[in-house]
């Protein structure tokens, strides 16, 4: 037997028993990709917010926010894209006008790396009045942080925070840097 024969063989079985499961594998991902349940999803984080379940109690009671997204769509394989997003709370005062915020437009990646050791890493941004936040969020055990940068929100346009001003007309920009973070012992007593 020739040594191009024995090469032609080896390389039939390596293909045999690596590009099959390749094949499998990307053909997998691929039809996962296209056919996962977006309008399930949305609906879900819907629910969690206007519908929380209480720890204690084990039910779910009604947060007083009401959350609308027009659209939630795939972003590469690990993240989410939401367009039209409106988080309004209603005004303890019948007179009152809600809190409100619309974010046009907000993205948020997930690490898979990160959730293969069990912890949380996401990043996100969003343009909102006017303006962007870009930030992430890290969660390691009962360790958690987050950090944002906010550039040119315009603070009049934030219905939150013309109702907790007691309608006060709101001018100008906010721009800033935010890094929280809240360790294990810390969050465990709360």
């Amino acid at each position: 037997m020739s040594a191009q024969t024995k090469l032609g063989s080896v390389g039939r079985k390596l293909g045999r028993y690596i590009g099959y499961p390749m094949f499998f594998l990307a053909c997998f991902v691929l039809f996962a990709y296209w056919t996962f349940p977006y309008e399930r999803v949305k609906d879900f984080i819907i629910q969690e917010v206007e519908m929380p379940m209480n720890t204690r109690s084990g039910q779910r009671e009604a947060s007083g926010y009401e959350l609308e997204i027009v659209d939630l769509a795939p972003s590469w394989f690990t993240g989410v894209e939401l367009t039209g997003v409106s988080l309004s709370q209603a005004s303890e005062d019948p007179e009152g006008l809600p809190a409100q915020v619309t974010f046009e437009h907000i993205n948020a990646r997930v690490s898979l790396l990160s959730l293969l050791i069990g912890d949380v890493s996401a990043t996100f941004d969003t343009r909102v009045a006017g303006g962007t936040i870009e930030g992430e969020f890290e969660q390691s055990g009962n360790d958690m942080a987050l950090e944002m940068q906010i550039d040119g929100v315009r603070a009049g346009r934030i219905g939150f925070m013309r109702a907790y001003t007691g309608g006060l007309p709101l001018v100008g920009q906010v721009t800033g840097h935010i890094a929280a973070s809240l360790p294990e012992d810390r969050a465990a007593s709360s």
